[in-house]
């Protein structure tokens, strides 16, 4: 019991601990960010009709869906920015600036309610964006790191935040927007929390990685982060060849910095880096679809006929499934790894195999294999739904289909941080973000949406209070085969990722 405790303690000095802590909080409070604006969609409609660049405009529905559009916008193209910069100043000063830069959006967003600018608040949505791609590119790297054997739990828990933080955004939002205080409060509020974090940016001290790349050149190996592994390979004379990733590694960053053209060039060409962003597109397609329309599918359905509550259980059920499916997801990635190697190290006591016969498994590939098992297992489910007219059970075991498909979240992190060399991770993350946005959640809810008006045109809530036509129970196979649409976009992702787990083993074998 004792040594428990003294671990505890001990993991609580460590500097890396709290600046992963950091990383969490701060992806915390930018989700609740993002939560604002859906958590009060009337009041913010009212806004935009009343706003000095868009007084009486019957097209407030656009003008809405474009503020969370700037703000992804604002946030994929700094990804590609920041994803560099971090070769030319130190990460956490980047990182605070950045912070600094999104307490000033969110002044900004406060403001233009007593300002009646709708544009204001549109730039405003938009430079938080990039503040928050500052420290997106910076945090995913730093716990791959810095984590140790635990990199699967903290990413999981770092993750955690999105479903976590948006519930607690509608909330947040809902509540101010209909106090005193108003939407603009809810601003207000959330730049003077983040503000102490941003300000702690520029007093974190930077540790050195405890990450090696692979004596063959292959991907970095993310069980070889445990400072007693780093220590026995420091003490094992074995010759490392001069690779691409090593003579960066070398390299003065100060005196040599890579430019954004050829940092871009050198992901870019790098084939296993597209095919696991191309399958996160595919799943995310997924996840939006379902997140935009879910609410109109279960009452177009039969299952609800209040619009309210159809949107406050399915959100529920989204929120749950993703606090409960993205932190379990992250811990049993690392007791598979932890399984993976001693299964190595097993077969390597009795026989050491011929090259090219069995290669060990990498923890990409293990990644990679984990991704596919979760994905598979929450579209079966997903899809076995469709055809039930039985409430209970659509929403139970849509919910698990959910908690299974949040689940491969920090698995599909690691595996795109091991498909390029170490040094360009950063922007890895930040054209893996661009990527996910431009192939997946970004064109799927107007896909979807154009499939929903053409087999299902009356499934459609209208009026106030909303309601489903009685049209609508003639059209439900069409709605039950847009479902099956949507469904069918998760073999995007499963070729996409079963394609980057061949080639990832190819790379096992070198």
């Amino acid at each position: 019991m004792e040594s428990m405790w003294r671990k505890w303690l001990s993991a609580l000095q460590d500097p890396p601990v709290w600046q992963m802590s950091f990383f969490c909080v701060a992806n915390l409070l930018n989700y609740m960010d993002r939560g604002i604006i859906p958590g009060a969609t009337m009041e913010f409609e009212s806004f935009i009709q009343s706003s000095e660049e868009l007084n009486g405009t019957k097209q407030a529905d656009a003008a809405l869906a474009a503020l969370q559009s700037s703000y992804i916008v604002g946030y994929s193209l700094a990804s590609l920015l920041m994803g560099n910069l971090i070769h030319k100043c130190s990460k956490f000063r980047l990182v605070g600036f950045g912070l600094l830069g999104w307490c000033a959006a969110a002044v900004l967003a406060g403001f233009s309610r007593d300002a009646n600018s709708y544009v204001l608040l549109l730039l405003a949505r938009m430079l938080s964006g990039v503040g928050e791609a500052s420290f997106q590119v910076v945090a995913a790297p730093f716990i791959q790191d810095h984590a140790g054997e635990s990199q699967g739990a903290w990413l999981g828990l770092y993750y955690t935040a999105v479903p976590l933080g948006t519930a607690i955004g509608y909330v947040y939002g809902a509540a101010f927007a209909t106090s005193r205080l108003t939407w603009a409060g809810a601003f207000f509020t959330e730049a003077l929390l983040m503000l102490p974090m941003a300000l702690y940016c520029f007093s974190m001290r930077e540790h050195a990685a405890q990450a090696k790349t692979d004596p063959e050149g292959q991907s970095p190996l993310t069980l070889s982060l445990l400072a007693g592994e780093e220590a026995e390979a420091a003490e094992a004379p074995q010759p490392r060849p001069q690779t691409e990733a090593t003579a960066v590694e070398k390299a003065d960053p100060g005196e040599d910095a890579i430019g954004l053209k050829k940092e871009m060039m050198i992901v870019l060409h790098n084939s296993l880096f597209w095919f696991v962003a191309l399958g996160y597109a595919g799943y995310s397609a997924v996840i939006m679809g379902f997140a935009t329309f879910g609410p109109a599918f279960v009452m177009g359905l039969g299952f609800f006929d209040d619009e309210k509550e159809a949107s406050l259980t399915f959100g529920l059920i989204v929120s749950i499934g993703g606090i409960i499916g993205t932190p379990i997801g992250g811990l049993l990635l690392d007791r598979a790894k932890r399984w993976t190697q001693r299964m190595e190290d097993r077969r390597q006591q009795l026989a050491e195999p011929a090259r090219g016969e069995s290669a060990p498994l990498s923890v990409r590939s293990a990644s990679l294999i984990q991704v596919l098992v979760w994905i598979v297992l929450g579209s079966t489910l997903s899809f076995s739904v469709i055809e039930s007219t039985n409430k209970a059970f659509f929403m139970v075991m849509l919910g698990v289909g959910i908690t299974l498909l949040m689940a491969p979240t920090a698995g599909m992190n690691l595996s795109l941080l091991e498909s390029v060399p170490q040094e360009n991770r950063s922007l890895a993350v930040g054209m893996g973000v661009f990527i996910m946005h431009a192939f997946g959640d970004v064109p799927s809810p107007i896909i979807v949406g154009a499939i929903k008006g053409a087999l299902a045109p009356d499934c459609t809530p209208r009026g106030d209070p909303a309601h489903i036509p009685d049209e609508c129970e003639d059209q439900q196979d069409g709605l039950r085969e847009t479902l099956y649409i949507l469904n069918c976009w998760i073999f995007w992702a499963i070729l996409g990722f079963s394609i980057a787990l061949y080639l990832s083993r190819m790379k096992d074998r070198i």
